[in-house]
């Protein structure tokens, strides 16, 4: 009875394998704007994409937290998508 179902950690993993995907896909994203001189990767759409990232990012950290027992390559993965995105974010500021 102690032993946690199947179930629970298959969604357990696919919620948090959701964050991590999603999250990789928008740092690399960033990433690619900044280094292709897209109009939205300039320092005056800055703005807008850090206002809209922060919300992601806290999630991303909270599931990092949240994995880092069960699923610690995962939350690895996490960190340091947390990490590039910390980097793009005080690029503009340097």
């Amino acid at each position: 009875m102690s032993n946690p179902s199947a179930t629970n950690d298959r969604v357990f993993s696919l919620c948090f394998q959701t964050v991590e995907y999603f999250s990789l896909a928008l740092v690399a994203l960033f990433w690619i704007l900044l280094f292709t001189g897209s109009v939205w990767g300039d320092k005056f759409h800055f703005g807008y994409l850090y206002d809209v990232s922060v919300p992601v990012m806290i999630i991303v950290g909270i599931s990092a937290l949240l994995t880092w027992r069960r699923f610690r390559k995962h939350s690895l993965v996490h960190f340091a998508v947390l990490i590039a995105w910390g980097i793009w974010a005080a690029l503009p500021r340097l």
